[in-house]
């Protein structure tokens, strides 16, 4: 990687974590490595995410809290409820909770599926 650049672009944002560590790496040094960072991506949901991130906290915030407690009570049930609304609308929340649950907390994915 050269030592300065203008500006970094991030073309497949995804998690974020290619662009986060740079911006990281960028905030512990006396002099930055650039200017300017964009990140973009192409999943309409997964821009949603990070707006309503940004942008309403607090709505993900009730809205996770209400599905997970649904969730812990009857994991197979909700799990498919959340799935069946995501694959009709595409809703950046059901999405959020379908990876959070496949990346983080497989062991509580019903067996079924």
């Amino acid at each position: 990687m050269p030592e300065t650049f203008n500006n970094y672009y991030e073309p497949f944002l995804g998690s974020g974590a290619v662009l986060a560590e740079l911006l990281h790496m960028d905030a512990t040094r006396l002099f930055p490595h650039f200017q300017h960072a964009y990140g973009s991506d192409i999943l309409p949901f997964l821009i949603d995410i990070f707006e309503i991130t940004k942008e309403k906290p607090d709505d993900l915030i009730r809205y996770y809290r209400s599905e997970i407690t649904e969730y812990y009570e009857n994991p197979e049930s909700k799990y498919r409820e959340i799935q069946t609304r995501f694959n009709k609308n595409h809703n950046a929340y059901d999405f959020l909770f379908i990876i959070k649950n496949l990346l983080f907390w497989s062991n509580t994915i019903p067996k079924s599926w």
